[in-house]
């Protein structure tokens, strides 16, 4: 069975990382390119984003730090089976077993 955790896409240049998480978008079929990808992908995560019932949360960026409410909310969807593609430049070790950590050698081929 596959793990459902929250898929984290980890990298400090914002630029990089709205490309890889519109990357992982694509891999995970919500998008036929990443072009594509960048128009159903919204800059934040906050709870207007969750206030409705979500078929999927693609975001550029999360700040594990804000709220963790918000994270077992998301934690909450990933295990009802809904993708959770989040983007962040940090992210606490207290949070590590709750997600599936991207990096750019992930997800970029060269």
């Amino acid at each position: 069975m596959k793990p459902r955790k929250i898929n984290v896409v980890f990298c400090s240049d914002p630029a990089i990382r709205r490309t890889l998480v519109a990357s992982l978008a694509v891999r995970f079929g919500f998008a036929r390119t990443r072009s594509d990808a960048r128009k159903i992908i919204v800059p934040v995560v906050d709870e207007s984003v969750l206030a409705s019932d979500p078929y999927f949360v693609l975001a550029d960026f999360l700040d594990f730090r804000h709220s963790p409410e918000l994270i077992e909310r998301l934690y909450q969807l990933s295990l009802s089976g809904l993708a959770v593609v989040v983007g962040t430049s940090y992210l606490p070790e207290k949070y590590r077993f709750l997600c599936k950590v991207w990096y750019e050698s992930d997800l970029i081929k060269i």
